[in-house]
């Protein structure tokens, strides 16, 4: 048989017994855990069996011994039970869960609530919580957001802060005066009665919270009678669920994402309901009987699902060629007209409604003027003429080039009649004398001079008149003479 062995975390290992299989040993677990202790505020005199405090605390400490017999992730691990030494004060030892607590996971910058499947998922964990609890006689006694914790390892939500039940009745409605959250407590829980059923309802008003972001409004355990006979009463769970939900839904969503969740499931909203019913009889009595409705809606939910999947699709139409037309916006959705639709049956239930109907009016109308700017055949200044860049500009460069080339005609283009002209200059006339450039000259003009018909020239002109006549003869009869006269000389 092996004497020694050494382990990591352990002391003191001492072999108890050897076979085939493999050898025994016992050991001490030395390595440092964190463990979390709850003290209670009233002591127990052990001494005093026929004491009520002595007797509940004898009777939960036996429970919670066999709460961890088979461990739950979802509930918390109770290492130790007992009395404080100096004080006989009973205290509870459990491990220490790291994470963020349900409240944190609720408030900035986290959102107000949840998606829909964490809040089928949160349901189902804390479910198989109770009913774990519950089945080991187990009374939680005091569930809400602070008791709920998000373990970082696991990822788990896991269920902590038991040892209510170690109260007495007496001592419990004594600490309601210094509850830390009172709107938890179910309405027996005010006579300091805790019940299987007051762990519902503390779980309905978790669910509550994560769906909507709020606690709900208590109604009346009488659904007939109110106890003040002109206050309204409050509305129905599944309504306060739609109308709190829709109000804080977080602004990063889309709306694709906004209208998904608002599609609540009836189950969901059933199972909250009556979870909350201030009647403890008309609750779930207790974890086991929660849980096994919840699968079964589950599955009745997932078969009808599967239902609707496995319908055989419609067979689809021929491809015609569409013409695609401009957007068009989405009509607005006006209240309600036609029969048959309940109205609203009091004040706070039309307020509610008118405004759902102008937060819808000022949405829609949001998204008109988001169509008619995305709208091709939209334009604000239809009178006016709109231009691309690049056809602007283009039609700007041609302008000016036509006024370069209109400038340029006009200052540097040379006549005509200068360009047809042959300039000769002095050396394309040398070699010629005087007589052949006169010859030259008078060839040049001969063709012409001989077209001229100079009887018809004559015919043509106007007779003279006989005055003008001798004055013409006078005339060119002196000129003669003078012209004799000047060769005389």
């Amino acid at each position: 048989m092996r004497r020694e062995i050494k382990i990591a975390g352990l002391d003191k290992i001492d072999a108890v017994n050897e076979s085939g299989e493999g050898t025994v040993f016992r050991g001490r677990r030395v390595k440092e855990i964190e463990t979390i202790v709850k003290i209670l505020p009233y002591p127990v005199n052990l001494d005093r069996k026929d004491d009520p405090g002595t007797l509940a605390y004898l009777r939960e400490v036996k429970r919670l011994k066999h709460l961890n017999h088979v461990p739950n992730i979802h509930v918390v691990k109770i290492l130790n039970t007992g009395l404080t030494e100096n004080d006989q004060f009973p205290y509870i030892e459990a491990e220490l869960i790291k994470g963020p607590d349900l409240e944190e996971l609720l408030t900035l910058p986290n959102n107000a609530v949840f998606k829909l499947d964490q809040v089928v998922d949160l349901a189902t964990q804390l479910t198989d919580a109770l009913a774990h609890s519950h089945s080991a006689m187990v009374k939680h006694g005091r569930i809400n957001s602070n008791n709920i914790r998000l373990n970082s390892e696991t990822g788990s939500y896991v269920l902590l802060n038991f040892g209510r039940t170690f109260l007495t009745d007496e001592q419990r409605r004594a600490e309601l005066k210094h509850a830390r959250a009172p709107e938890y407590l179910a309405s027996e829980q005010l006579n300091g009665e805790i019940l299987f059923e007051t762990d519902i309802y503390g779980l309905g008003i978790i669910l509550f919270q994560v769906l909507t972001g709020t606690l709900p409004e208590r109604q009346s355990a009488d659904s007939n009678l109110t106890a003040d006979p002109d206050k309204i009463p409050a509305p129905s769970i599944g309504q306060q669920i739609k109308e709190r939900r829709y109000e804080n839904l977080p602004l990063s969503w889309t709306d694709i994402e906004k209208k998904q969740e608002m599609i609540i499931p009836v189950w969901l909203s059933n199972i909250v309901s009556i979870c909350l019913q201030e009647d403890p009889s008309k609750r779930y009595s207790n974890g086991i009987k929660l849980q096994e409705a919840l699968k079964a809606s589950q599955a009745k939910g997932k078969e009808s699902a599967s239902i609707e999947n496995t319908i055989a699709p419609i067979k689809p139409a021929e491809k015609k060629e569409v013409i695609p037309t401009p957007i068009a916006p989405p009509p607005v959705v006006s209240a309600p007209q036609k029969e048959g639709i309940e109205k609203p049956k009091d004040a706070d239930d039309k307020d509610a409604e008118i405004k759902r109907l102008k937060a819808l009016i000022i949405q829609k109308e949001g998204q008109l003027d988001v169509y008619k700017y995305q709208s091709a055949d939209y334009n604000p200044d239809s009178n006016k003429l709109n231009l691309s860049k690049p056809v602007f500009y283009a039609l700007l460069g041609l302008i000016i080039l036509f006024g370069v080339i209109a400038a340029y005609s006009y200052f540097f283009r040379k006549p005509e009649s200068l360009s047809t002209m042959t300039t000769y200059t002095d050396s394309d006339t040398t070699g010629y004398e005087a007589d052949s450039f006169q010859n030259l000259t008078a060839d040049m003009y001969a063709d012409s001079l001989s077209a001229i018909d100079t009887a018809a020239l004559v015919r043509s002109l106007p007779p003279i008149p006989e005055e003008d006549e001798k004055a013409t003869t006078e005339t060119s009869s002196s000129k003669s003479n003078e012209e004799d006269a000047r060769a005389g000389r």
